[in-house]
């Protein structure tokens, strides 16, 4: 990750003013951001990151180690950083919770389809 700049660019620096005196924020933008991850983050964060999210390291971190083959380390980080958003009210994405669901449903039938397969192969006793 690269590091971040010291110093906060004046649109973010208004956005934040504003964020203490109003109610609700929109935020907008008429082109694609030129995209650092820390940018992102800083747009988040006006709208009220918490735990273990509001921090840039681990904000950006957990983002840059989802394109890397997974490490005890890794997997370690994502559990906590997880854990941080499910016990703040965060809720699986219901794409994600469909697919984890079919796949589930998918492996019981294999094991189930083995399991028939080595019974009748007198391999294991049926249930």
């Amino acid at each position: 990750m690269e590091d971040r700049k010291d110093t906060l660019n004046r649109l973010l620096e208004l956005m934040r003013q504003l964020k203490e005196k109003t109610q609700s924020l929109i935020l907008l933008s008429a082109t694609p951001m030129q995209i650092d991850p820390i940018e992102v983050f800083d747009l988040l964060h006006l709208l009220g990151l918490q735990g273990y999210w509001q921090y840039g390291d681990g904000f950006c971190d957990y983002f840059a180690t989802l394109a890397n083959p997974p490490t005890h380390q890794a997997l370690d980080f994502w559990q906590i950083m997880s854990v941080d958003y499910f016990r703040r009210g965060g809720t699986p994405c219901p794409k994600l919770q469909k697919h984890l669901e079919k796949r589930d449903r998918a492996e019981r039938s294999a094991v189930r389809r083995s399991l028939a397969l080595l019974s009748n192969a007198g391999c294991v006793a049926a249930r």
